[in-house]
């Protein structure tokens, strides 16, 4: 069998579910891929959290989930790559198997794994058979988990597993030289993916990357998909190196950059958008009252498509390329405010946001 084909029965797994109206149906996908994807009922689950490359790093993983709080209520989903270069492979296979609300899509190390192309003598035959069941492709919403990425030069019909595994730069032969998939993709679908390692997170127009080399000893990333925002846990020690040239950092990249320090002051969080895909119209966010509905959820009005510029032929006069200086702070206030009306904050820590909120706007 070649490479990155998929093999083995998918799963019927707790709280899947496949919605007609979905976003992405099997029908978008390559055959060998549409086997092996898995559609995710939003309404099943309190959050969704979307975790970067683990490779075995237990640890750290255990620490992120107690970071983020995680209740049998909420959603974790791996983005592949749970298994090799780090200290217990093993460990990491029974602690996502042994939850219920764990799911993970199979990166390139699980699939050289059931190939053959590497080994770990921790694993048995049962470790394999699972690691065969993965899915693939994860879908939600308006959003999807893929472990490499979507080349945006093809159609995604004709992006076959391996593809889809291993995808970084376009071409692909340039490795970590770029350019990358996700300065070039223009959705429409919402993308997580890892593969590429990160100094840092990154969030694109479309595309949010995940890899944030734990095992390399930097950290392990989560991403909360309702509250749009990023939480990492250092790595416990270094347990692979790597060259600093196979680590991007955001400097590399060829998008705008747009760096906003948390309302701590202890993070940064780094959001990065294609000047040639400006998003246009969107709606301002509204917060729901966590007393009506658990904790506070942030949601956005449609894009008006309409509105978008002729990216053909552009007009730099047009307004929509270039940023509200008020709206980009009114943004910010906003996340301080969604801190402050989130039960799951500590109380001292949501006044503290609360009293940042009355004075940024005083």
């Amino acid at each position: 069998m070649e490479p990155g084909t998929a093999t083995g029965s998918p799963p019927s797994t707790h709280s899947l579910a496949d919605i007609s109206s979905a976003p992405i149906s099997d029908a978008d996908l390559h055959e060998s891929v549409s086997a092996y994807h898995r559609r995710v009922d939003v309404s099943a689950w309190n959050n969704i959290y979307i975790v970067g490359d683990v490779h075995g790093c237990i640890d750290e993983i255990e620490q992120l989930v107690s970071v983020i709080d995680l209740t049998p209520d909420d959603l974790l989903i791996f983005v592949g790559d749970l298994v090799r270069k780090g200290p217990n492979s093993k460990a990491v296979l029974e602690y996502v198997r042994g939850h219920d609300n764990m799911l993970s899509i199979r990166g390139n190390n699980e699939d050289k794994l059931i190939h053959g192309r590497k080994s770990l003598d921790s694993l048995d035959s049962d470790d394999i058979a699972y690691l065969e069941s993965l899915p693939i492709v994860i879908s939600w919403a308006d959003a999807m988990a893929v472990h490499g990425g979507i080349d945006p030069t093809m159609n995604l019909e004709n992006q076959p597993v391996e593809k889809v595994l291993t995808c970084r730069s376009v071409p692909p032969e340039n490795g970590y030289d770029g350019p990358f998939w996700f300065e070039r993709y223009a959705g429409p679908i919402q993308t997580f993916f890892g593969h590429t390692v990160l100094s840092d997170p990154i969030k694109a127009s479309y595309a949010i990357g995940l890899d944030t080399g734990c095992v390399y000893g930097n950290k392990l990333t989560a991403y909360d998909w309702n509250a749009d925002s990023f939480t990492s846990v250092a790595a416990r020690k270094t347990y692979v190196n790597r060259d600093d040239s196979k680590i991007l950092t955001t400097d590399q990249l060829t998008m705008i950059k747009d760096e906003t320090e948390s309302p701590d002051g202890d993070e940064l969080t780094v959001s990065i958008s294609q000047p040639s895909s400006p998003t246009v119209g969107s709606g301002v966010g509204l917060l729901s009252d966590p007393a009506d509905s658990g904790p506070a959820r942030v949601s956005y009005g449609p894009r008006n498509l309409s509105a978008v510029p002729d990216v053909d032929d552009p007009d730099f006069s047009h307004s929509d390329w270039y940023l509200n200086r008020e709206l980009s702070e009114l943004s910010f206030q906003k996340r301080v405010l969604h801190e402050a009306l989130d039960p799951r904050n500590p109380i001292l820590e949501r006044v503290r946001f609360l009293g940042l909120f009355s004075k940024n706007i005083d």
